[in-house]
C-alpha cells in the first residue's frame, strides 16, 4: 500500500489513513505558505476571509453574551423559545466562536512562520467574506491582483447575464446541494452567456495518487460525507449529482480518480473565449451554500489565469480539479492546456518554496507531520526537471483527495497538540486554556472574536474560553478569572 508521497504501508487501515492524512496537512500548508509568500514578494494585498453569518444571527450573537438575553428568549424566530432551542443557539454560538477563533490561529500561526523566514507578513491578513444573499456572486477580477478583494467585486452589467442570473437562483438548472457554486459570464460587448454548475469528472491515473485495496472510497476522490457515503450519487440535485455515468464506471475501473470542476473554472474559460472584456463569476446556488469566497484550489486556479477572487476562504476545496484539457472542443482544449499549464507551473514552485519556508518550523511538528515533511521535501517530484513542472500541480491534487478543511490541515501542521510539543513553551499572549493554542492579535476583531483579560493577574482567554467563565455580575460582560478569582476586562 503507497500513501500520497510513496511511502509503502503494509500495516492496519488507521496507521496508512493517519499516514495519508498527514502527508495531505503538509502538502497543503506548504503551498498555502508558497502562495502567500508569493503575494508578499509581489506586494499584492489578500486576505483569507472567514465566512459572515445572516443579519439575524449576528444580532442574536451579539446579544448572547448580555444576560439579558437569558429572560428574553423570544429573539429565536421571534417566537416564544423553550429551554431547548435556547440551549441549541448557544451551543450553536460557542461553536461559532470556536471555529472563527481557530482560524485567527491559524493565520497568527502562518504569519508566525513567515516571520522567521524574514518576509512582511503584516501583508497576510484575515477578513470576513461578504455577506451572502440569494443572488451574490463571487467575482474573478480581469487583472485585479494588486487591489484589495473587496474592490475586485464588480457588479455585471449585462441584461442578459442579469436575467440568467435570476433564473438560475430561483431554477436552478443543476446541482444545488452543498458546496453547489454555478459558473456564469458578463459579456457587455457580445452579450454571450453561461450558466454552468460545478461538474464531476473522472481522470485518468497516470501520474496520480490512487488508493489501492479497498482502503478509503470505493471511488477515489468521490464525496463521501461519513453519515451519508453515497449522497454525492443521488439523483436529487439537491443531494448529488446524479450516479456515475457508463463513462465514469469504466474510467474508474482503471484506476481513475474522481475529480470536481468548479463552476468558477469554467466562467474563466468560457471569458477568455468570448473576449477580454468579460468577468468571469460564481453564484452560490440553493439554501446549503452560503460561503461568498473562493476555495483555496480555485483561487490558485484564479491567479494563474490573471482573474484573482473578491474573497479566499481555506475551508473545503473537496477533490477540486482544473479544466479537463480533453474531450472538448477544439478551441476549449487550447484554452484548458494553456492554464493548466501556467497553473501547474505555478503549484510547483508553490509548493517547493513552501517546503522552503516550513523548515524554520519543522521542530515544532508533531512527530507524524515531522515525518511526513521529511518524506515531502525528499519526493523526487520536488526536482527541477520538465517532467515535474509539467505536473507540478499533481501532488496538491491528490492531497484534495483527502477530503477535509485547509486551516485544519495548517492547525494540525503547525499547531500540534500540548503533550507533542516536547517542553516548548506557548506564547506570552496565548489563550491560558490548557490545550487551547489561540494567540491574541490586537485590532481588526469582528463579533464574537474580543477576548478577556484578567485585571489583576494578566491571564488572557480567548473569545470562546472567556464566553463560558462566570459572569462578574448579573447585567456585566465581564468575567470573573478562573485563575485568580478576579474580574476580567474586553481587549480587542
Amino acid at each position: 500500500m503507497k500513501t500520497i508521497l510513496g511511502d509503502n504501508i503494509h500495516l492496519d487501515h488507521r496507521t496508512y489513513q493517519e499516514r495519508c492524512n498527514h502527508e495531505a496537512d503538509v502538502i497543503v500548508t506548504a503551498t498555502v505558505l508558497g502562495f502567500s509568500a508569493t503575494r508578499i514578494h509581489l506586494e499584492q494585498p489578500f486576505s483569507f476571509d472567514i465566512e459572515t453569518k445572516d443579519p439575524e444571527t449576528t444580532l442574536l450573537f451579539e446579544r448572547m453574551d448580555n444576560p439579558q438575553f437569558d429572560h428574553d428568549l423570544t429573539m429565536l424566530e421571534g417566537k416564544p423559545a423553550d429551554q431547548e432551542k435556547w440551549k441549541k443557539a448557544k451551543q450553536e454560538y460557542i461553536e461559532h466562536l470556536e471555529e472563527m477563533q481557530s482560524f485567527l490561529v491559524v493565520v497568527e500561526a502562518m504569519t508566525q512562520v513567515l516571520n522567521k523566514n524574514h518576509l512582511h507578513s503584516p501583508l497576510i491578513k484575515d477578513a470576513q467574506s461578504p455577506q451572502w444573499d440569494i443572488g451574490e456572486r463571487i467575482t474573478g477580477r480581469a487583472g485585479g491582483a494588486m487591489v484589495t478583494g473587496p474592490a475586485r467585486v464588480k457588479p455585471p452589467a449585462d441584461p442578459g447575464g442579469i436575467t440568467r442570473g435570476k433564473q438560475e437562483m430561483y431554477q436552478p438548472g443543476g446541482y444545488y446541494g452543498r458546496g453547489a457554486y454555478t459558473g456564469m459570464i458578463d459579456d457587455p460587448v457580445y452579450h454571450n452567456t453561461l450558466v454552468q454548475p460545478t461538474k464531476r469528472i473522472v481522470v485518468p491515473h497516470e501520474n496520480r495518487w490512487h488508493k489501492e485495496g479497498g482502503f478509503g472510497q470505493r471511488e477515489h476522490g468521490l464525496i463521501s460525507p461519513p453519515k451519508n457515503p453515497e449522497m454525492n450519487l443521488s439523483p436529487d440535485p439537491s443531494k448529488g449529482m446524479g450516479p456515475l455515468s457508463s463513462d465514469e464506471e469504466s474510467r474508474l475501473r482503471h484506476k481513475g480518480v474522481v475529480g470536481y470542476v468548479h463552476g468558477m473554472s469554467w466562467a474563466i474559460r468560457e471569458s477568455i473565449k468570448c473576449g477580454p472584456w468579460c468577468t468571469p463569476y460564481e453564484m452560490a446556488v440553493g439554501k446549503d451554500t452560503t460561503k461568498m469566497a473562493s476555495c483555496f484550489p480555485c483561487t490558485t486556479y484564479m491567479y494563474a489565469a490573471n482573474y484573482p477572487p473578491s474573497s479566499i476562504h481555506l475551508g473545503r476545496g473537496e477533490s477540486w480539479h482544473p479544466l479537463p484539457d480533453t474531450g472538448e472542443a477544439p478551441d476549449y482544449i487550447k484554452i484548458a492546456k494553456a492554464l493548466n499549464t501556467r497553473w501547474h507551473l505555478d503549484c510547483y514552485h508553490y509548493l517547493k518554496y513552501g517546503v522552503s519556508l516550513l523548515q524554520t518550523s519543522v521542530n515544532t511538528m508533531d512527530v507524524g507531520h515531522k515525518a511526513a515533511f521529511n518524506r515531502l521535501q525528499k519526493h523526487p517530484r520536488l526536482q527541477n526537471t520538465p517532467q515535474n513542472l509539467a505536473i507540478g500541480g499533481n501532488l496538491f491534487l491528490d492531497a484534495l483527495t483527502v477530503h477535509e478543511a485547509d486551516w485544519k490541515r495548517i492547525w494540525r501542521t503547525l499547531l500540534p497538540k500540548p503533550e507533542d510539543k516536547h517542553g516548548v513553551a506557548s506564547p506570552a499572549n496565548a489563550c491560558c486554556e490548557k490545550g487551547c493554542g489561540a494567540v491574541y492579535r490586537a485590532g481588526g476583531t469582528t463579533v464574537g472574536t474580543r477576548w478577556h483579560e484578567c485585571t489583576f493577574c494578566g491571564k488572557r482567554y480567548c473569545a470562546a474560553h472567556g464566553y463560558l467563565l462566570r459572569r462578574s455580575s448579573h447585567m456585566s460582560r465581564t468575567r470573573i478569572c478562573r485563575e485568580c478569582g478576579q474580574v476580567t476586562r474586553l481587549i480587542g
